[in-house]
Protein backbone atom coordinates (compact mmCIF):
# COMPACT_ATOMS: atom_id res chain seq x y z
CA UNK A 1 0.00 0.00 0.00
CA UNK A 2 3.17 2.44 0.90
CA UNK A 3 4.68 2.02 -2.29
CA UNK A 4 0.96 2.43 -4.33
CA UNK A 5 1.10 5.65 -2.00
CA UNK A 6 4.32 6.40 -2.87
CA UNK A 7 3.63 5.61 -7.14
CA UNK A 8 0.84 7.77 -6.79
CA UNK A 9 2.42 10.99 -5.09
CA UNK A 10 5.27 10.47 -7.73
CA UNK A 11 2.70 10.46 -11.05
CA UNK A 12 0.78 13.28 -9.46
CA UNK A 13 3.95 15.47 -9.01
CA UNK A 14 4.99 14.35 -12.92
CA UNK A 15 1.58 15.42 -14.10
CA UNK A 16 1.85 18.86 -12.49
CA UNK A 17 5.15 19.63 -13.08
CA UNK A 18 4.10 19.06 -17.00
CA UNK A 19 1.45 21.90 -16.39
CA UNK A 20 3.31 24.08 -13.47
CA UNK A 21 6.77 24.13 -14.64
CA UNK A 22 7.18 27.04 -12.34
CA UNK A 23 6.55 25.64 -9.36
CA UNK A 24 9.88 24.16 -9.26
CA UNK A 25 11.63 27.00 -9.74
CA UNK A 26 11.07 27.83 -5.84
CA UNK A 27 11.17 25.89 -2.89
CA UNK A 28 7.76 27.93 -2.31
CA UNK A 29 6.37 26.60 -5.47
CA UNK A 30 7.47 22.56 -3.89
CA UNK A 31 5.55 23.45 -1.00
CA UNK A 32 2.91 24.31 -2.98
CA UNK A 33 2.94 21.21 -4.61
CA UNK A 34 2.83 19.36 -1.20
CA UNK A 35 -0.05 21.25 -0.60
CA UNK A 36 -1.99 21.00 -3.86
CA UNK A 37 -1.53 16.89 -3.50
CA UNK A 38 -4.42 15.45 -1.54
CA UNK A 39 -6.52 17.37 -3.82
CA UNK A 40 -4.96 15.83 -7.03
CA UNK A 41 -4.79 12.37 -5.43
CA UNK A 42 -8.82 12.25 -5.02
CA UNK A 43 -9.91 14.67 -7.53
CA UNK A 44 -12.33 13.22 -10.56
CA UNK A 45 -11.34 11.92 -13.78
CA UNK A 46 -10.07 13.61 -16.86
CA UNK A 47 -11.53 13.45 -20.03
CA UNK A 48 -9.85 14.62 -23.39
CA UNK A 49 -11.51 14.48 -26.58
CA UNK A 50 -9.96 14.95 -29.46
CA UNK A 51 -12.12 13.81 -32.09
CA UNK A 52 -14.60 15.00 -32.86
CA UNK A 53 -14.20 18.54 -32.52
CA UNK A 54 -16.84 20.35 -31.05
CA UNK A 55 -19.25 21.36 -33.89
CA UNK A 56 -17.01 19.64 -36.46
CA UNK A 57 -18.95 18.42 -39.76
CA UNK A 58 -18.38 14.36 -40.67
CA UNK A 59 -19.70 13.54 -43.83
CA UNK A 60 -18.56 11.13 -46.82
CA UNK A 61 -16.98 7.74 -44.64
CA UNK A 62 -18.58 4.68 -43.40
CA UNK A 63 -17.21 5.18 -40.21
CA UNK A 64 -15.83 8.34 -37.73
CA UNK A 65 -13.66 8.23 -34.84
CA UNK A 66 -14.08 8.51 -31.78
CA UNK A 67 -10.84 9.25 -29.85
CA UNK A 68 -8.99 10.65 -26.64
CA UNK A 69 -7.81 10.13 -24.21
CA UNK A 70 -8.27 9.23 -20.14
CA UNK A 71 -7.10 10.03 -17.07
CA UNK A 72 -6.94 9.65 -13.34
CA UNK A 73 -4.62 8.58 -10.35
CA UNK A 74 -6.92 6.96 -8.10
CA UNK A 75 -7.98 4.37 -10.74
CA UNK A 76 -10.82 4.21 -13.44
CA UNK A 77 -13.67 1.85 -12.83
CA UNK A 78 -15.76 2.50 -15.45
CA UNK A 79 -16.63 4.77 -18.52
CA UNK A 80 -19.90 4.65 -20.30
CA UNK A 81 -20.14 6.16 -23.51
CA UNK A 82 -23.57 7.86 -25.00
CA UNK A 83 -24.33 8.25 -28.45
CA UNK A 84 -27.62 10.80 -29.41
CA UNK A 85 -28.19 9.69 -25.81
CA UNK A 86 -28.05 6.07 -26.04
CA UNK A 87 -25.81 3.99 -24.81
CA UNK A 88 -23.78 2.69 -28.00
CA UNK A 89 -24.69 -1.08 -27.66
CA UNK A 90 -28.21 0.05 -28.25
CA UNK A 91 -27.93 1.39 -31.03
CA UNK A 92 -27.98 -2.12 -32.69
CA UNK A 93 -25.34 -1.46 -34.98
CA UNK A 94 -22.06 -3.55 -36.03
CA UNK A 95 -18.93 -2.97 -36.44
CA UNK A 96 -17.89 -0.89 -33.07
CA UNK A 97 -14.30 -1.33 -32.29
CA UNK A 98 -12.92 -0.25 -29.53
CA UNK A 99 -8.83 -0.34 -29.26
CA UNK A 100 -6.78 0.09 -25.97
CA UNK A 101 -6.15 -1.83 -22.81
CA UNK A 102 -9.45 -2.99 -22.90
CA UNK A 103 -10.55 -5.01 -26.60
CA UNK A 104 -14.25 -5.65 -26.07
CA UNK A 105 -15.01 -2.23 -24.00
CA UNK A 106 -13.76 0.00 -21.82
CA UNK A 107 -15.33 -0.76 -18.70
CA UNK A 108 -12.46 -1.74 -16.43
CA UNK A 109 -9.77 0.77 -16.56
CA UNK A 110 -7.61 -0.05 -12.85
CA UNK A 111 -4.73 1.32 -12.19
CA UNK A 112 -2.70 4.62 -12.36
CA UNK A 113 -2.33 6.64 -15.56
CA UNK A 114 -3.41 7.44 -18.76
CA UNK A 115 -5.39 5.40 -21.01
CA UNK A 116 -6.07 6.52 -24.90
CA UNK A 117 -8.68 5.34 -26.49
CA UNK A 118 -9.83 5.16 -30.43
CA UNK A 119 -13.31 3.60 -31.20
CA UNK A 120 -14.58 3.15 -34.56
CA UNK A 121 -18.54 4.29 -34.91
CA UNK A 122 -20.59 3.16 -38.29
CA UNK A 123 -21.92 6.62 -39.16
CA UNK A 124 -25.34 4.62 -40.13
CA UNK A 125 -25.64 4.65 -36.33
CA UNK A 126 -25.91 8.13 -36.91
CA UNK A 127 -28.83 10.88 -37.72
CA UNK A 128 -28.84 13.65 -40.37
CA UNK A 129 -27.40 16.88 -38.60
CA UNK A 130 -26.52 17.54 -35.04
CA UNK A 131 -25.28 14.76 -32.99
CA UNK A 132 -23.71 14.26 -29.91
CA UNK A 133 -21.23 12.06 -27.93
CA UNK A 134 -21.00 11.44 -24.26
CA UNK A 135 -18.71 10.05 -21.80
CA UNK A 136 -19.10 9.59 -18.17
CA UNK A 137 -15.81 8.00 -16.38
CA UNK A 138 -15.78 6.86 -12.62
CA UNK A 139 -12.89 5.85 -10.85
CA UNK A 140 -12.52 3.87 -7.99
CA UNK A 141 -13.08 6.51 -5.23
CA UNK A 142 -16.87 7.01 -6.95
CA UNK A 143 -15.53 10.12 -8.24
CA UNK A 144 -17.46 11.12 -11.45
CA UNK A 145 -16.42 13.25 -15.04
CA UNK A 146 -18.93 13.81 -17.49
CA UNK A 147 -18.20 15.29 -20.98
CA UNK A 148 -20.18 15.55 -23.88
CA UNK A 149 -19.27 16.75 -27.35
CA UNK A 150 -21.62 17.68 -30.49
CA UNK A 151 -21.04 17.80 -33.93
CA UNK A 152 -22.79 17.73 -37.42
CA UNK A 153 -23.49 14.64 -39.31
CA UNK A 154 -24.21 15.41 -43.85
CA UNK A 155 -24.64 12.08 -45.24
CA UNK A 156 -22.68 11.66 -48.83
CA UNK A 157 -25.55 10.47 -51.02
CA UNK A 158 -25.20 6.79 -52.28
CA UNK A 159 -25.60 5.95 -56.44
CA UNK A 160 -27.88 3.45 -57.85
CA UNK A 161 -26.40 2.10 -61.01
CA UNK A 162 -28.71 -0.17 -63.16
CA UNK A 163 -27.76 -2.25 -66.43
CA UNK A 164 -30.40 -3.83 -68.18
CA UNK A 165 -29.79 -6.43 -70.88
CA UNK A 166 -32.14 -8.19 -73.54
CA UNK A 167 -32.00 -9.96 -76.49
CA UNK A 168 -34.86 -11.87 -78.47
CA UNK A 169 -33.05 -12.55 -81.74
CA UNK A 170 -29.32 -13.85 -82.00
CA UNK A 171 -26.89 -13.87 -84.59
CA UNK A 172 -26.56 -17.64 -84.24
CA UNK A 173 -29.53 -19.04 -86.27
CA UNK A 174 -29.35 -22.13 -84.41
CA UNK A 175 -30.64 -19.96 -80.94
CA UNK A 176 -34.47 -19.54 -81.23
CA UNK A 177 -35.68 -16.46 -80.79
CA UNK A 178 -37.53 -14.72 -78.20
CA UNK A 179 -40.36 -12.17 -77.96
CA UNK A 180 -40.07 -10.26 -75.25
CA UNK A 181 -36.61 -10.40 -73.55
CA UNK A 182 -36.07 -6.96 -74.98
CA UNK A 183 -39.31 -5.25 -74.19
CA UNK A 184 -38.62 -7.00 -70.47
CA UNK A 185 -35.25 -5.15 -70.44
CA UNK A 186 -36.85 -2.15 -71.46
CA UNK A 187 -39.65 -1.41 -69.06
CA UNK A 188 -36.72 -2.94 -66.02
CA UNK A 189 -35.09 0.45 -67.47
CA UNK A 190 -37.90 2.64 -67.76
CA UNK A 191 -39.18 2.09 -64.11
CA UNK A 192 -35.98 3.32 -62.68
CA UNK A 193 -35.76 6.26 -64.88
CA UNK A 194 -39.31 7.13 -64.70
CA UNK A 195 -40.94 5.77 -61.58
CA UNK A 196 -37.76 6.21 -59.40
CA UNK A 197 -36.61 9.43 -61.14
CA UNK A 198 -32.39 7.83 -61.53
CA UNK A 199 -30.51 10.27 -63.67
CA UNK A 200 -30.11 8.72 -67.14
CA UNK A 201 -26.22 8.35 -66.70
CA UNK A 202 -26.31 5.99 -63.72
CA UNK A 203 -28.71 3.47 -66.64
CA UNK A 204 -27.64 1.35 -68.97
CA UNK A 205 -29.85 -0.13 -71.35
CA UNK A 206 -28.32 -2.83 -74.06
CA UNK A 207 -30.69 -4.87 -76.35
CA UNK A 208 -30.82 -6.69 -79.75
CA UNK A 209 -27.24 -5.93 -81.20
CA UNK A 210 -25.94 -3.61 -78.50
CA UNK A 211 -26.05 -6.69 -76.06
CA UNK A 212 -22.74 -7.88 -77.66
CA UNK A 213 -20.25 -9.68 -75.38
CA UNK A 214 -17.75 -6.57 -75.55
CA UNK A 215 -20.17 -4.35 -74.73
CA UNK A 216 -21.41 -6.09 -71.40
CA UNK A 217 -17.97 -7.04 -70.57
CA UNK A 218 -16.82 -2.69 -70.55
CA UNK A 219 -20.49 -1.67 -68.98
CA UNK A 220 -19.41 -4.31 -66.12
CA UNK A 221 -15.93 -4.49 -65.65
CA UNK A 222 -14.50 -1.05 -66.74
CA UNK A 223 -16.96 1.71 -66.64
CA UNK A 224 -18.54 0.22 -63.31
CA UNK A 225 -15.15 -0.23 -62.06
CA UNK A 226 -14.51 3.59 -62.49
CA UNK A 227 -17.83 5.06 -61.12
CA UNK A 228 -19.68 2.43 -58.44
CA UNK A 229 -18.25 3.40 -54.96
CA UNK A 230 -18.41 0.95 -52.15
CA UNK A 231 -22.01 2.68 -50.78
CA UNK A 232 -23.17 2.66 -53.87
CA UNK A 233 -25.50 -0.15 -55.29
CA UNK A 234 -25.43 -2.34 -58.22
CA UNK A 235 -28.56 -3.63 -60.17
CA UNK A 236 -27.90 -5.75 -63.44
CA UNK A 237 -30.91 -7.52 -65.06
CA UNK A 238 -30.79 -10.14 -67.50
CA UNK A 239 -33.62 -11.76 -69.82
CA UNK A 240 -33.01 -13.76 -72.64
CA UNK A 241 -31.45 -17.31 -73.41
CA UNK A 242 -29.09 -19.43 -70.88
CA UNK A 243 -27.20 -22.14 -71.97
CA UNK A 244 -25.48 -24.96 -70.05
CA UNK A 245 -22.40 -26.76 -71.50
CA UNK A 246 -20.95 -29.82 -69.79
CA UNK A 247 -17.67 -29.13 -68.30
CA UNK A 248 -16.27 -31.84 -65.64
CA UNK A 249 -13.45 -29.08 -64.20
CA UNK A 250 -16.17 -26.83 -62.62
CA UNK A 251 -16.24 -26.57 -59.20
CA UNK A 252 -20.25 -26.70 -58.75
CA UNK A 253 -21.62 -30.30 -58.49
CA UNK A 254 -23.51 -30.44 -61.41
CA UNK A 255 -20.17 -30.89 -63.55
CA UNK A 256 -22.05 -27.99 -65.92
CA UNK A 257 -20.77 -24.25 -67.03
CA UNK A 258 -23.84 -22.09 -67.09
CA UNK A 259 -23.65 -19.39 -69.89
CA UNK A 260 -25.57 -16.15 -70.25
CA UNK A 261 -26.10 -15.71 -74.42
CA UNK A 262 -25.13 -12.31 -75.52
CA UNK A 263 -26.36 -10.62 -79.16
CA UNK A 264 -23.29 -12.81 -80.40
CA UNK A 265 -22.95 -15.40 -78.72
CA UNK A 266 -22.22 -18.98 -81.04
CA UNK A 267 -23.12 -22.64 -79.66
CA UNK A 268 -20.76 -24.08 -81.01
CA UNK A 269 -18.15 -22.07 -79.35
CA UNK A 270 -19.67 -21.14 -76.06
CA UNK A 271 -16.72 -20.18 -74.10
CA UNK A 272 -15.31 -17.72 -76.58
CA UNK A 273 -18.61 -16.17 -77.85
CA UNK A 274 -20.74 -16.24 -73.91
CA UNK A 275 -20.24 -14.95 -70.64
CA UNK A 276 -20.28 -17.84 -67.98
CA UNK A 277 -21.78 -17.14 -64.91
CA UNK A 278 -18.38 -16.96 -62.92
CA UNK A 279 -16.74 -14.49 -65.26
CA UNK A 280 -20.08 -12.44 -64.20
CA UNK A 281 -19.42 -12.99 -60.50
CA UNK A 282 -15.70 -12.00 -61.27
CA UNK A 283 -16.70 -8.87 -63.36
CA UNK A 284 -19.26 -8.48 -60.23
CA UNK A 285 -15.69 -8.16 -57.82
CA UNK A 286 -14.19 -5.65 -60.26
CA UNK A 287 -16.24 -2.55 -58.96
CA UNK A 288 -16.55 -1.48 -55.11
CA UNK A 289 -20.11 -1.61 -54.42
CA UNK A 290 -20.93 -4.07 -51.32
CA UNK A 291 -24.64 -3.65 -52.59
CA UNK A 292 -24.83 -6.11 -55.38
CA UNK A 293 -28.30 -7.37 -56.82
CA UNK A 294 -28.29 -10.04 -59.86
CA UNK A 295 -31.73 -10.35 -61.33
CA UNK A 296 -31.67 -13.12 -64.05
CA UNK A 297 -34.52 -13.70 -66.15
CA UNK A 298 -33.58 -16.39 -68.00
CA UNK A 299 -32.82 -20.51 -67.44
CA UNK A 300 -30.22 -23.04 -67.93
CA UNK A 301 -32.09 -26.10 -67.57
CA UNK A 302 -31.54 -27.12 -71.32
CA UNK A 303 -34.66 -29.28 -70.60
CA UNK A 304 -36.82 -27.67 -72.66
CA UNK A 305 -37.09 -24.71 -75.07
CA UNK A 306 -39.40 -23.03 -78.04
CA UNK A 307 -41.48 -20.06 -78.15
CA UNK A 308 -42.45 -20.01 -74.40
CA UNK A 309 -39.02 -20.73 -73.02
CA UNK A 310 -35.78 -18.81 -72.36
CA UNK A 311 -33.75 -21.69 -72.99
CA UNK A 312 -32.07 -23.63 -75.72
CA UNK A 313 -33.73 -27.41 -76.16
CA UNK A 314 -30.78 -28.90 -76.19
CA UNK A 315 -31.78 -32.36 -77.13
CA UNK A 316 -33.36 -31.09 -80.45
CA UNK A 317 -29.85 -29.74 -81.08
CA UNK A 318 -28.00 -32.77 -80.54
CA UNK A 319 -26.26 -31.43 -77.26
CA UNK A 320 -26.18 -32.98 -73.74
CA UNK A 321 -28.16 -30.95 -70.89
CA UNK A 322 -28.38 -31.42 -67.46
CA UNK A 323 -30.23 -29.98 -64.19
CA UNK A 324 -28.53 -27.52 -63.06
CA UNK A 325 -27.66 -27.40 -59.57
CA UNK A 326 -28.02 -23.86 -56.92
CA UNK A 327 -25.22 -24.62 -55.83
CA UNK A 328 -23.20 -21.81 -57.57
CA UNK A 329 -25.94 -19.52 -56.87
CA UNK A 330 -24.78 -19.55 -53.33
CA UNK A 331 -21.19 -19.22 -54.26
CA UNK A 332 -22.17 -16.36 -55.96
CA UNK A 333 -23.89 -15.10 -53.31
CA UNK A 334 -21.82 -15.06 -50.55
CA UNK A 335 -21.15 -11.76 -48.73
CA UNK A 336 -22.88 -9.31 -47.21
CA UNK A 337 -25.59 -7.47 -49.56
CA UNK A 338 -24.82 -9.74 -52.72
CA UNK A 339 -28.41 -10.99 -53.92
CA UNK A 340 -29.34 -13.33 -56.92
CA UNK A 341 -33.02 -13.76 -57.93
CA UNK A 342 -33.52 -16.14 -60.42
CA UNK A 343 -36.60 -15.95 -62.23
CA UNK A 344 -36.57 -20.23 -62.36
CA UNK A 345 -35.50 -22.95 -60.85
CA UNK A 346 -32.25 -25.13 -62.43
CA UNK A 347 -34.27 -27.64 -63.77
CA UNK A 348 -37.74 -25.32 -65.21
CA UNK A 349 -38.71 -22.99 -67.54
CA UNK A 350 -38.70 -19.46 -67.79
CA UNK A 351 -42.01 -18.63 -69.61
CA UNK A 352 -43.09 -15.79 -72.16
CA UNK A 353 -46.89 -14.79 -71.76
CA UNK A 354 -48.89 -13.19 -74.65
CA UNK A 355 -51.28 -11.65 -72.28
CA UNK A 356 -48.59 -9.37 -71.38
CA UNK A 357 -45.87 -9.01 -73.90
CA UNK A 358 -43.49 -9.92 -71.04
CA UNK A 359 -41.94 -12.71 -68.96
CA UNK A 360 -43.87 -14.06 -66.80
CA UNK A 361 -41.43 -13.04 -63.83
CA UNK A 362 -40.22 -10.20 -65.04
CA UNK A 363 -44.34 -8.90 -65.40
CA UNK A 364 -44.59 -10.05 -61.48
CA UNK A 365 -41.24 -8.59 -60.28
CA UNK A 366 -42.20 -4.90 -62.23
CA UNK A 367 -45.59 -4.99 -60.48
CA UNK A 368 -44.12 -5.73 -56.74
CA UNK A 369 -41.46 -3.16 -57.77
CA UNK A 370 -44.54 -0.99 -57.86
CA UNK A 371 -46.28 -1.47 -54.60
CA UNK A 372 -47.80 -4.63 -54.84
CA UNK A 373 -45.20 -6.09 -52.96
CA UNK A 374 -44.66 -3.71 -50.16
CA UNK A 375 -45.76 -6.08 -47.31
CA UNK A 376 -45.14 -3.80 -44.46
CA UNK A 377 -46.76 -0.60 -46.50
CA UNK A 378 -43.17 1.92 -45.70
CA UNK A 379 -43.05 2.69 -49.26
CA UNK A 380 -40.17 0.65 -49.82
CA UNK A 381 -39.66 -2.73 -51.64
CA UNK A 382 -36.48 -4.92 -50.55
CA UNK A 383 -35.48 -7.54 -52.05
CA UNK A 384 -36.81 -10.04 -49.53
CA UNK A 385 -40.52 -8.34 -50.34
CA UNK A 386 -40.18 -8.51 -54.43
CA UNK A 387 -39.41 -12.25 -53.81
CA UNK A 388 -42.50 -12.77 -51.71
CA UNK A 389 -44.43 -11.87 -54.15
CA UNK A 390 -43.45 -13.15 -57.40
CA UNK A 391 -42.71 -16.74 -55.52
CA UNK A 392 -46.44 -16.97 -54.53
CA UNK A 393 -48.12 -14.85 -58.17
CA UNK A 394 -45.61 -16.71 -60.53
CA UNK A 395 -45.88 -20.32 -60.09
CA UNK A 396 -50.31 -19.65 -60.02
CA UNK A 397 -49.72 -17.59 -63.64
CA UNK A 398 -47.39 -21.15 -65.15
CA UNK A 399 -50.04 -23.82 -63.50
CA UNK A 400 -47.26 -24.11 -60.43
CA UNK A 401 -44.47 -24.83 -63.22
CA UNK A 402 -42.20 -21.99 -62.39
CA UNK A 403 -40.83 -21.07 -58.94
CA UNK A 404 -38.84 -18.00 -58.54
CA UNK A 405 -35.30 -18.63 -56.26
CA UNK A 406 -33.62 -16.21 -54.31
CA UNK A 407 -30.14 -16.34 -52.85
CA UNK A 408 -28.00 -14.21 -50.59
CA UNK A 409 -28.54 -11.90 -48.03
CA UNK A 410 -27.07 -10.56 -45.21
CA UNK A 411 -29.17 -6.48 -45.80
CA UNK A 412 -32.09 -5.74 -46.27
CA UNK A 413 -30.95 -4.53 -49.75
CA UNK A 414 -33.53 -2.18 -51.25
CA UNK A 415 -34.69 -2.98 -54.67
CA UNK A 416 -37.40 -0.15 -55.33
CA UNK A 417 -40.01 2.23 -54.07
CA UNK A 418 -43.35 1.96 -54.35
CA UNK A 419 -44.92 4.00 -57.06
CA UNK A 420 -48.45 3.81 -55.53
CA UNK A 421 -49.95 6.59 -54.18
CA UNK A 422 -51.71 5.54 -51.16
CA UNK A 423 -48.54 3.92 -50.29
CA UNK A 424 -45.67 6.34 -51.09
CA UNK A 425 -47.64 8.85 -48.86
CA UNK A 426 -46.72 7.28 -46.47
CA UNK A 427 -42.44 7.45 -46.81
CA UNK A 428 -40.63 7.94 -43.72
CA UNK A 429 -38.14 10.88 -44.34
CA UNK A 430 -34.57 10.96 -43.64
CA UNK A 431 -35.37 12.99 -40.39
CA UNK A 432 -37.96 10.20 -38.83
CA UNK A 433 -37.85 10.12 -35.76
CA UNK A 434 -37.91 6.03 -35.13
CA UNK A 435 -36.01 2.80 -36.92
CA UNK A 436 -36.88 -0.45 -38.89
CA UNK A 437 -37.66 -3.94 -37.22
CA UNK A 438 -37.22 -6.74 -39.16
CA UNK A 439 -38.56 -10.16 -37.77
CA UNK A 440 -37.80 -14.02 -38.96
CA UNK A 441 -40.16 -16.37 -38.03
CA UNK A 442 -40.62 -20.26 -38.23
CA UNK A 443 -43.22 -21.61 -39.07
CA UNK A 444 -43.49 -19.26 -41.61
CA UNK A 445 -47.50 -19.16 -40.72
CA UNK A 446 -46.77 -17.87 -37.39
CA UNK A 447 -48.75 -15.14 -36.69
CA UNK A 448 -46.71 -11.45 -35.45
CA UNK A 449 -48.24 -9.19 -33.13
CA UNK A 450 -46.38 -5.79 -31.97
CA UNK A 451 -48.22 -4.38 -28.86
CA UNK A 452 -50.97 -7.06 -29.10
CA UNK A 453 -51.89 -5.80 -32.40
CA UNK A 454 -51.88 -8.54 -34.99
CA UNK A 455 -49.13 -7.50 -37.80
CA UNK A 456 -49.71 -10.68 -40.38
CA UNK A 457 -48.04 -13.72 -40.82
CA UNK A 458 -44.07 -14.69 -41.60
CA UNK A 459 -41.89 -15.83 -42.69
CA UNK A 460 -40.51 -12.06 -42.74
CA UNK A 461 -41.85 -8.83 -41.43
CA UNK A 462 -40.25 -5.71 -42.61
CA UNK A 463 -41.61 -2.20 -40.64
CA UNK A 464 -40.76 1.01 -39.48
CA UNK A 465 -41.36 2.08 -36.11
CA UNK A 466 -41.32 5.24 -33.87
CA UNK A 467 -38.96 5.10 -31.19
CA UNK A 468 -40.28 3.60 -27.99
CA UNK A 469 -40.24 0.49 -26.58
CA UNK A 470 -42.52 -2.60 -27.87
CA UNK A 471 -43.29 -5.72 -27.10
CA UNK A 472 -43.08 -8.69 -30.13
CA UNK A 473 -45.23 -11.79 -29.96
CA UNK A 474 -45.56 -14.84 -32.05
CA UNK A 475 -48.15 -17.76 -31.88
CA UNK A 476 -49.59 -20.40 -34.10
CA UNK A 477 -51.40 -22.84 -32.62
CA UNK A 478 -50.79 -26.11 -31.38
CA UNK A 479 -47.12 -24.31 -30.51
CA UNK A 480 -45.77 -22.69 -27.53
CA UNK A 481 -45.48 -18.57 -27.93
CA UNK A 482 -42.93 -16.52 -28.00
CA UNK A 483 -42.28 -12.61 -26.97
CA UNK A 484 -39.86 -10.43 -26.51
CA UNK A 485 -39.66 -6.62 -25.40
CA UNK A 486 -37.40 -4.10 -27.50
CA UNK A 487 -36.36 -1.11 -28.19
CA UNK A 488 -35.97 1.02 -31.04
CA UNK A 489 -33.85 3.50 -31.25
CA UNK A 490 -33.23 6.40 -33.91
CA UNK A 491 -32.27 5.36 -37.57
CA UNK A 492 -31.78 1.76 -35.53
CA UNK A 493 -32.19 -1.81 -37.30
CA UNK A 494 -33.59 -4.43 -35.14
CA UNK A 495 -33.43 -7.68 -36.27
CA UNK A 496 -35.31 -10.82 -34.32
CA UNK A 497 -35.48 -14.68 -35.26
CA UNK A 498 -38.19 -16.59 -33.69
CA UNK A 499 -38.18 -20.59 -34.00
CA UNK A 500 -41.54 -22.22 -32.50
CA UNK A 501 -41.55 -25.78 -31.19
CA UNK A 502 -44.13 -27.83 -30.19
CA UNK A 503 -44.66 -28.55 -26.09
CA UNK A 504 -44.40 -31.92 -24.82
CA UNK A 505 -46.84 -33.96 -23.87
CA UNK A 506 -45.52 -33.55 -20.32
CA UNK A 507 -45.82 -30.18 -20.43
CA UNK A 508 -49.71 -29.92 -20.33
CA UNK A 509 -51.30 -30.44 -16.60
CA UNK A 510 -54.88 -32.04 -16.73
CA UNK A 511 -57.05 -30.19 -14.50
CA UNK A 512 -59.18 -31.65 -11.52
CA UNK A 513 -62.54 -32.06 -12.63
Amino acid sequence: MACLFIHRVMFSMDLLAKNSRSCFTSLSGFFFLILLLPSVLWSAPQIIIQSPSSGETIGGKEVFLLSGELRDLRGLKSLKILLNGLPLEEHSTRGIVVTGNDKKHIQSLEGIGAWPFKIKIPTRALKTGENSVRLIATNLDTQRADLERGFIFKPSQASVYVVSIGVNRYQDSKIPPLNYAENDARAFAEYFSKEIGLSPSNITLLVGEEARQRNIKKVLGTDLKKRAAAKDQVILYFAGHGAPEPEPSTKNADGLEKYLLPFDANLDSLYSSAIPMREIQYLLQRFASKRVVLVLDTCFSGQAGGGTGRTINFKTLGLRSGIISTDFYEKMSQGKGKMILTASAGNQLSHELDEFKHGAFTYYLLEAMKGNGDNDKDGIITVNEAYQYVSNAVPKKTSQNQFPQLFGGGGNVVLGKSTRTEVAMNLPSRNFNGGRLIIQVKPPEAEILIDGVSRGQGPIMNTVLSKGSYNVRVRMESFMSQSKTIMIGQSSLTQLKFGLIKPEEDDFITPPP
